[in-house]
């Protein structure tokens, strides 16, 4: 979430913004419709304020540089969700808890079908565990050392997100 905006006679709009690789296609301006980044958003907002979040408004940039003709290299979006989409988020965020329980308790793993989220599909970084799913390394899950992956590293001080790089206090 970029920032949360007051909108007088209106309320409260979650601001999210977006940047493209390609073009600003149809596809990719519809894909937040049914974004859960964007209803997770708005749900968790509501339930911090105590009130219904009016929507999100998504700003989407290309990276590309428009030619004459072609889509836009700047558009904004406003997105709503009804209390049933609120509702079938929720269900779908259970479900998700009750598999990973499940999965944690049988300490069974299945891999993904979407080979993009091994190897890093547009968009994606590649998974840093896929040598498990792949079967490279001969040790149980149980017995692998996180710290031993390229580009994981033990974090020495407190996490602090909202804070940027250089940021006094």
């Amino acid at each position: 979430m970029d920032a949360r905006i007051e909108w007088p006679g209106y309320g409260v709009l979650i601001r999210e913004d977006k940047s493209e690789g390609g073009w600003l296609s149809r596809g990719f301006l519809d894909s937040f419709i049914f974004s859960p980044q964007v209803t997770g958003y708005i749900w968790y907002d509501s339930q911090l304020q105590g009130s219904t979040t009016f929507g999100a408004l998504v700003n989407m940039a290309s990276k590309k540089v428009a030619k004459a003709g072609q889509t836009p290299r700047f558009t904004r979006s406003l997105q709503q969700r009804s209390p049933k989409e609120l509702d079938d988020f929720i269900l779908g965020f259970q479900f998700d808890l009750l598999r990973f329980e499940f999965f944690w308790k049988s300490w069974v793993w299945p891999r993904t079908c979407d080979s993009g989220n091994c190897v890093g599909g547009k968009g994606k970084s590649v998974c840093l565990f896929k040598e498990v799913c792949k079967g490279t390394r001969d040790m149980p899950l149980e017995k692998i050392d996180p710290l031993s992956f390229e580009n994981v590293g033990h974090r020495e001080n407190l996490w602090e997100p909202w804070k940027r790089e250089g940021e006094q206090e």
